[in-house]
Formats: structure tokens, C-alpha cells, sequence
């Protein structure tokens, strides 16, 4: 059977972008782990359904991962730190004596690449007739998800994946959720590029994916969430995040 560290260099050497099957496989597997996440650790909602709230180990150190923003090689020297000599970052997850904490914004690369986005807001200005720039981005993107993925399946108790406000791979304006653009037009890029090469299941699976993440992770004496609150949430409102569209724009 394929480890983890296998599954995660696999995906890191890719060359193009990843499989439309095996990546729907790895979404809903994901999302039938985010959806029965416990209740000791995310409290349910009214519907039963796990709410916005990470109720974190309060006995355990907590590493916070900043925005990935489609950093693959980051993701990786996050989990392959040496934290003790001669232990890695998930060797302590799989022994349960470390738990993380990723603040969101997993998609859309950055300065790094803005360059690419210009070369690729051209392509998207010719329908994709040609998509080497976008291709690679789009490796990079559903990549450094992919990988955080596998992890959260493996260690669903201890890895945790917070929504920021590039989790809107439908760029709606809705839902607590604002389209977005910074380089180029990413998104409107993305959600083009995923309808044409990926289709509407994709496009949907991945959506619903977004909405299923928590966006806020209490520990002991800090909280996580991945922008400074717009104001005060009680918890409820925060566990019911899915009846409040301000508590998830206030929050990321």
C-alpha cells in the first residue's frame, strides 16, 4: 500500500495538472472525512452537521501554517521539518504528538508567479486555445490541495484546513464569499479553466469542499482564523456558520 510521504512526492512531481478521476476520488474522500469530523473536536451544528468551530488539544503543541497560496515545496518542508532530531514534522502527527493548523487560502500562487498570470490572462483572453501557464498553475493549485487532502485524511483529528477568502473556486459573490482578482483575473481564471477541462461535478465537488471547512480553531489561550475577526461572533453563530454568511466573511 502507498504511504503518505509516496502519495505526497507523487503528487509534488507531477508535470501537468492532476487526473479529473483520481482527484474527484480525493475530494470526496475528503469530504466524507470533513463531514464526520467528531463532535469533541468540531461541535455540530443544529442540523448535526460539523460546525465552523476546531476545538483544538489543548495538550498539544500547534504548528500554524500560513497561506499556501499554491506553495507545494512549502507544504511539503512544513511536514518534513526535522521538529526532533531525527523526527519530522509528521512523523510526530502520525504519533500523535503534534497537531497543525492551516489558515487557509490554498489556491491562487502569488508574487512569485505573477508574471505566469499575465502569460496566462492572455491565454484565457484566447478561450484556452493554448493553457501552458495556466496548466502550471493549476498543477501547483489542485496540487498543494491534493496533498492537503491525503494529510487531512490521514490525521483527521490532528490536521486541520481553514477556509480563507480564496476558497471560492465558483468566485461568487455570496455566502460570506467575494470574487477575486489581484495579478490577473484569477478568478474568473480558474473557475473557466476548471469548467472547461475538469467539468460541472468537479467544479461542484470542489465547491462543496470549500463550504465543509471550519474557519476558526480554538486552542489554549489563542485562536486561529485566517483574517482578524470583522467584529465579535458568539459560538453559536460560529458552529452555525452556514446560517451566517457574515461570520464566514468576517472570519476570512
Amino acid at each position: 500500500m502507498q504511504t503518505l510521504v509516496e502519495k505526497l512526492r507523487e503528487l509534488y512531481r507531477r508535470e501537468g495538472p492532476p487526473n479529473r478521476e483520481a482527484y474527484l476520488e480525493t475530494l470526496w474522500a475528503a469530504l466524507e472525512v470533513l463531514g464526520t469530523e467528531a463532535d469533541t473536536i468540531r461541535p455540530a451544528d443544529p442540523e448535526g452537521r460539523p460546525g465552523g468551530l476546531i476545538l483544538l488539544d489543548r495538550k498539544l503543541p500547534t504548528i500554524v501554517v500560513p497561506d499556501l497560496h499554491a506553495r507545494m515545496d512549502f507544504f511539503l518542508s512544513v511536514l518534513a521539518y526535522e521538529a526532533e532530531q531525527g523526527r519530522r514534522t509528521i512523523d510526530l502527527l502520525a504519533e500523535g504528538r503534534v497537531q497543525i493548523v492551516c489558515v487557509g487560502d490554498g489556491v491562487h500562487s502569488e508574487g512569485r508567479a505573477a508574471r505566469r498570470w499575465r502569460t496566462a490572462l492572455e491565454e484565457f483572453q484566447e478561450e484556452y486555445s493554448v493553457h501552458e501557464s495556466m496548466d502550471q498553475e493549476m498543477r501547483e493549485s489542485l496540487g498543494v490541495m491534493g496533498m492537503v487532502m491525503e494529510v487531512k485524511r490521514s490525521f483527521p483529528g490532528l490536521f486541520h484546513f481553514l477556509k480563507g477568502n480564496h476558497e471560492n473556486i465558483t468566485n461568487e459573490m455570496g455566502g460570506g464569499n467575494l470574487p477575486f482578482r489581484k495579478f490577473a483575473l484569477e478568478g474568473i481564471m480558474t473557475l473557466d479553466y476548471m469548467e472547461r477541462f475538469y467539468g460541472e461535478e468537479m467544479v461542484k465537488a470542489y465547491a462543496l469542499f470549500e463550504k465543509e471547512l471550519p474557519l476558526l480553531a480554538a486552542g489554549r489561550g489563542f485562536l486561529i482564523s485566517h483574517a482578524e475577526p470583522g467584529t465579535l461572533y458568539d459560538r453559536e453563530s460560529l458552529i452555525s456558520y452556514r446560517r451566517h454568511p457574515d461570520v464566514v466573511s468576517g472570519l476570512t
